[in-house]
């Protein structure tokens, strides 16, 4: 698990980049002409053998969480926060196919069917499952961990600047964010991997289909950040989503009375929620795992 501290006790952390790491469990391989991190000793890539997941290596590192006040359609739980994440992890290169899916569980919830396509319909419970049949310790992403890993860097509203030009990201065109032109909606979701990666090499993590995370929603984004250990299936209330989908805002208030759509939904600070049982056709997953140290 990632250890997430306050900016103001790194000193007290203790992490220090490895000149080498330990080797790579049965689970796990090396991708293809993958690089090696010179800081941690470990792949920059490797795949999941039994699903057949890639997935990139995120650099420990400082963030700031949340979105400045000025931010466009900025929300009140979007509290800024300076993190750092004490220890590498692994994030997926794309979100789970409807094809690793069903190698995993044999099911077939989706409401459009292709191998390439994310799977959707999944509830919070559905996707730790999946996690927890396809072995070799695969999670999903802590909050901070996908925010970190999205912004790749950056402090805008997206990983790709101000707004999300067409052909970036596949969001509900009605209402975009920056002045960018409206566009016609793509009516679902997107191969994955078919759209440009951010900065360290992660597709469609704006768009595409709501991604679960491991946290408990709290209004605090601070408070959710630092907790020490994931939710378990006995805890009551609802489960963060990030990313924002293809689709409508499905229920979640940009203000008081009006519900809202598109770009907005889709920015790396944009704290979304649903309780745990929910599914519908824009909620999937991307999958996070942890080196051993």
């Amino acid at each position: 698990m990632c250890v997430l501290v306050a900016a103001t006790a790194v000193a007290a952390c203790g992490a220090s980049p490895r000149a080498d790491a330990a080797p790579l469990p049965s689970e796990f391989v090396a991708a293809p002409a993958a690089g090696v991190d010179a800081a941690t000793g470990l792949p920059q890539r490797i795949v999941h053998r039994a699903t057949g997941i890639a997935l990139v290596l995120v650099p420990a590192g400082k963030f700031t969480m949340g979105s400045p006040a000025d931010e466009p359609d900025r929300l009140p739980a979007e509290v800024q926060r300076r993190l750092r994440l004490a220890a590498p992890f692994y994030l997926g290169a794309t979100e789970v196919t409807q094809a690793q899916w069903r190698a995993v569980l044999a099911t077939a919830p989706s409401h459009l069917a292709g191998d390439d396509l994310p799977v959707d319909r999944v509830s919070w419970h559905d996707a730790q499952r999946f996690c927890a049949t396809a072995g070799g310790g695969l999670r999903l992403p802590r909050e901070a961990e996908w925010e970190y890993a999205c912004r790749a860097g950056t402090t805008t509203p997206f990983a790709f600047g101000a707004t999300l030009a067409v052909g970036q990201a596949n969001v509900h065109g009605a209402e975009p964010l920056g002045g960018t032109p409206a566009a016609s909606p793509s009516g679902g979701p997107v191969r994955v991997g078919s759209l440009p990666t951010n900065a360290w090499g992660l597709h469609e993590m704006h768009g595409n289909v709501w991604e679960w995370c491991a946290d408990a929603f709290v209004p605090d984004a601070a408070a959710a950040s630092l907790a020490t250990a994931p939710p378990t299936a006995d805890v009551p209330g609802p489960r963060i989503v990030r990313g924002g989908s293809w689709a409508l805002g499905a229920g979640f208030c940009r203000s008081a009375f009006r519900w809202a759509l598109g770009a907005g939904f889709c920015r790396s600070a944009f704290r979304g929620w649903y309780e745990a049982a929910y599914a519908n056709r824009t909620l999937g997953l991307r999958v996070a795992w942890t080196p051993p140290r």
